[in-house]
């Protein structure tokens, strides 16, 4: 994974994980970064690798790890950039664009199902990025240039996965430690008893979209899964935007700047 500070003078940081394929280069992408600049963040770039293996390990983990070296921060993310964000800690508050938090409805489960069992990291499944207007307007060939033409099995097992231990809205985890720590003490009074089965069960590890966070999208995206998005946050942390999958390169990105840089300093109290 290759980073890039932008603003080294900026008097306070925002990281900003790119989505799959996006370059700090590419003139829509540059365009955001210069934003953030001119606001007075110092904006840490992070691009991710497109040929995936291992999610934690490729992904997660390299962003984890340069994070910890960030006192105070807040983080911005994109597409595949955003299933990353959701796995980090820190960040004072959380800005999503679009993000991959599910496969659109061109990609059905049982297909998705039989691709991911193929024990591969070979690309070989159309990517779909061939039409510049499925990201917006403003997006330049070169960003077509640099996005894979295909995905590899692994890259659909391991972001499927990341994306199932993606908690719904609004799930207590308080309430659900105490639930499972009750059922425990039970199983242990009640002779055979299944501690185990208890609706409370959470795929280990989980993670869930932070109550403050702020989501920008748009209801023509083809990229993504809106029924995912829908499911992970409440409707008023949401900002629609008319374009594509990239709110940076939408005909609609001057208006909603200044929404975007007041979520970053306030959370979704921006929006209130």
């Amino acid at each position: 994974m290759r980073f890039r500070t932008f603003n080294q003078a900026g008097d306070r940081d925002v990281i900003f994980v790119m989505g799959w394929g996006n370059r700090w280069d590419h003139g829509s992408v540059r365009w955001l970064i210069d934003e953030l600049t001119d606001a007075g963040y110092r904006v840490h770039a992070a691009e991710l690798p497109t040929r995936l293996r291992d999610f934690r390990a490729d992904w997660v983990e390299p962003v984890a790890e340069y994070a910890r070296d960030l006192e105070e921060f807040a983080m911005l993310s994109h597409s595949a950039g955003g299933l990353v964000a959701t796995t980090i800690d820190g960040a004072k508050t959380h800005v999503y664009l679009s993000p991959f938090w599910g496969f659109p409805p061109s990609y059905p489960d049982w297909l998705l199902d039989v691709v991911g069992r193929i024990p591969t990291t070979m690309p070989f499944i159309p990517s779909g990025f061939d039409d510049p207007a499925l990201l917006g307007e403003h997006a330049g060939t070169d960003r077509l240039q640099d996005t894979p033409s295909w995905l590899s099995p692994a890259f659909v097992r391991e972001t499927r996965d990341a994306q199932s231990r993606l908690l719904p809205a609004n799930v207590n985890l308080a309430a659900i430690a105490r639930a499972r720590s009750s059922a425990a003490g039970k199983a242990e009074t009640e002779e055979g008893e299944d501690a185990t089965a208890t609706p409370t069960d959470l795929p280990s590890p989980h993670w869930s979209v932070e109550d403050d966070a702020v989501v920008f999208c748009s209801l023509s995206d083809e990229v993504v899964s809106l029924n995912a998005i829908g499911a992970r946050v409440n409707a008023d942390s949401v900002v629609l935007y008319e374009g594509g999958h990239e709110l940076f390169a939408s005909t609609s990105r001057e208006q909603h700047v200044p929404t975007l840089l007041a979520a970053l300093e306030e959370g979704d109290d921006a929006l209130r």
